[in-house]
């Protein structure tokens, strides 16, 4: 039986996981912004979609398309990015809120906070009577007369506003729970409050205080069905808050769920973990940060390519669909004029010097063909006679003797000294031959990888320049292994 249930867990875990093969797959790249951090929200305008306006907490800086940074306002934190219809760009801080013109960046600012240190802009939604709602950790304020006056019509410390259109409802996120305001009644009921995950413990309302600080976000999709992240789950309703299912949390590496992005059909959270897609087939979440470091993702934007942009505490960071092999064109550029790499190492060995086999062999075979050959000793003697007396002394020269020697050591033919010489010349030739031919390869194959890199989408400028130098210094690498065969074959 625990045969069987093993065997069933192993057959869902690589289904889950090819299904997860076959979904969205992201690589993700650093926007550089010359050093600013704790990103806290972004957004490009439909209307300008070249621009992309962020939100620090040092201000509001725009990015044109060649990542030049020109900064705007200048406030303290700027929690939220907004844009109406006419295309006003708002901005939510510490300061208050502030509204800045799409053509001429004239800002004004529109609301002021009482105390800086308590009272903070969270959220805010325009309604189609043109009022204007304003969220703030100090309540609920509503203008209704284009921002020169504000009221103040709810205590709550509000998180996030999310407003129907069709229903006249805005629905209040505060750290109580969830609230829904009709606009016409002005009206509200609480609709949500810290009620346990269907895989809790029931428990009762009065331990509801110390329950706070547990709702993060709240989102309404294109069927105005509404989406609640808290600390123990993503709820949503179908019945304007009248009914809640806890949504399945199949893929999540954590169910606190910080962060809610609709965009058309596709639902993103983010967790303490990264970010994550819903598969509406597989019902089951897709981590999409995999190849990111872990950060504190604190706003999501898609633009119109179907981009994403996170704004994190490390940075701003864009994705693009990942292709699992190049194209053609891009393959054949990186080959282009590439010399052949087994014409590389004929001529990294021709030039250091190194023989070929076939001359080693060569060798080996008169080394044997020398024991062949006899040794020849030549000696020439002659005697010399010496007579000596009292009147003279005489010499006599002769006769001379001739003397020719042959001789062979047949076991030169076997091994010698000579053979020994040689093996011990070619080993050193093998290994000094290998070790050329191996800094050859990585050398030739990593100008491929970068030439690669240089090709894709996914480097910043200062890297890209990097990679040019890294690119240079290897291929005067290659001219010094070939002699400066490797450029000139380039060139050709």
């Amino acid at each position: 039986m625990k045969n069987k249930e093993f065997f069933f867990i192993i057959v869902l875990f690589l289904l889950t996981f090819k299904d997860l093969a076959l979904a969205k797959n992201l690589y993700w790249r650093a926007i550089p912004l010359g050093g600013l951090t704790n990103i806290r929200d972004v957004f490009s305008p439909s209307k300008d979609p070249t621009s992309i306006y962020i939100a620090t907490q040092e201000g509001i800086f725009r990015i044109d398309s060649e990542s030049k940074k020109e900064f705007l306002l200048k406030t303290k934190e700027a929690n939220f990015l907004y844009q109406d219809i006419s295309g006003i760009i708002y901005v939510g801080s510490l300061d208050g809120l502030y509204s800045i013109e799409p053509k001429t960046y004239r800002i004004k600012r529109i609301f002021k906070t009482k105390n800086s240190f308590k009272e903070k802009v969270n959220s805010l939604i325009f309604t189609q009577e043109n009022h204007i709602y304003l969220g703030t950790s100090n309540g609920l304020f509503i203008s209704k007369d284009q921002t020169k006056s504000w009221k103040k019509i709810l205590p709550f410390k509000v998180i996030k506003l999310a407003y129907d259109a069709l229903d006249k409802l805005i629905f209040i996120l505060t750290e109580e729970g969830l609230y829904k305001l009709d606009i016409k009644s002005q009206f509200y009921e609480r609709v949500f409050f810290s009620k346990k995950s269907i895989f809790e413990e029931e428990f009762k309302e009065e331990d509801l205080e110390e329950e706070k600080s547990i709702y993060n976000d709240i989102k309404l999709d294109e069927a105005k069905n509404l989406y609640l992240a808290t600390e123990r789950g993503l709820y949503f309703s179908k019945d304007k808050a009248k009914t809640w299912i806890y949504f399945n949390h199949s893929g999540l590496l954590n169910i606190s769920i910080k962060l809610i992005y609709i965009k058309s059909s596709s639902i993103y959270v983010v967790t303490s973990r990264g970010l994550f897609l819903y598969l509406k087939d597989k019902d089951l979440w897709q981590e999409l940060t995999l190849k990111l470091p872990l950060l504190n993702i604190q706003a999501i934007f898609e633009d119109e390519n179907g981009c994403l942009y996170l704004a994190t505490d490390k940075g701003l960071f864009l994705s693009d669909t990942e292709r699992d092999f190049l194209d053609t064109k891009d393959i054949q550029k990186i080959f282009h004029q590439e010399p052949d790499i087994l014409e590389l190492q004929k001529q990294v060995l021709y030039y250091a010097g190194i023989v070929q086999n076939q001359t080693i062999k060569r060798h080996q075979i008169l080394a044997r063909l020398k024991a062949i050959l006899p040794k020849l000793d030549l000696d020439i003697n002659k005697t010399v006679t010496y007579y000596n007396n009292s009147n003279s002394t005489r010499f006599a020269i002769g006769p001379k003797d001739w003397k020719i020697t042959l001789s062979w050591n047949l076991s030169d033919l076997i091994w010698s000294e000579q053979l020994r010489l040689i093996d011990s010349q070619t080993r050193l030739l093998i290994e000094l031959r290998n070790e050329l031919l191996d800094e050859l390869n990585r050398i030739y194959f990593e100008r491929l990888r970068i030439k690669q890199e240089l090709l894709s989408k996914e480097l910043d400028p200062q890297k890209y320049s990097e990679k040019i130098l890294k690119l240079k210094e290897l291929e005067a690498s290659l001219d010094a292994l070939t002699g400066g065969y490797f450029s000139q074959k380039i060139k050709e």
